[in-house]
This record gives structure tokens, sequence and C-alpha cells, in this order.
């Protein structure tokens, strides 16, 4: 059996519902199922936690990133440092092409073939 996780005081921002403001949220089995002033329905079993002062909003998306990680310097590593932020979807703005050659010469030594086992032969 699985409990309610209600998030008093957090102000929801959902451009699609045209929502921004500061009121509850209920979670159960991993979907919203209410928003609004859930006060009346609070149980002392419930699981409830006060996010008042942080913002509950869809995952963002990032249209401009470069995130092919150790191919040039600009190469960010997406999960780390995107999702921590709230971002859930990003756009890579062109961090691949010939431009990286000697980024990837430098490390193709260090890399090995997941299924094979063996570093790559690109040649």
């Amino acid at each position: 059996m699985s409990s309610t996780l209600f998030l008093k005081n957090a102000r929801i921002i959902d451009p699609a519902q045209g929502l921004d403001e500061v009121t509850d949220l209920a979670v159960k089995d991993g979907r919203i199922v209410g928003v609004g002033n859930l006060t009346e329905k609070l149980d002392s079993q419930e699981n409830v936690q006060n996010v008042d002062g942080y913002i509950l909003t869809p995952g963002l998306i990032d249209c401009h990133v470069h995130c092919y990680q150790y191919s040039t310097p600009l190469g960010i590593n997406p999960d780390s440092h995107c999702l921590a932020r709230g971002v859930t979807a990003v756009v890579d703005a062109g961090s691949a092409g010939i431009s990286v050659l000697p980024y990837i010469s430098c490390i193709l030594p260090h890399i090995s073939c997941r299924q094979c086992r063996h570093p790559p032969n690109l040649m």
C-alpha cells in the first residue's frame, strides 16, 4: 500500500496550465493527484513536506548546450550538470564536427569498447 506525498506551500509554475502560485501538491504512485489547497485532505499518517521557498515545475529544456563530454573544452556531462538544475532535456548546439578531431584523437587510446573490451579501431 503506497502513501500519498503532500508538498505544502510550493511555488508551482506550469506554463502549460497557466499556473504560477504558492499552493499544495499531492503525489501518489508517481502521479500528481491533486493541486491546490489540500489542507483538509491531510491525514496524520500521510507524508507531508513543507517546501516553502522551493519551485516545482515541469522539467526544463535547455536549447543550447555543448555536451559532447571530453571532446571539446566546452563539453559537459549533461546528467551531472543539467538534471540537478531541473533540466530534463537538452539540445546539443554543435559540439561534434571536424573541430573536435584533435580532442577525440587524444582520448581514444583511453576508451574501451564496452561490448568487445578492446580499444576501438577507427582507421
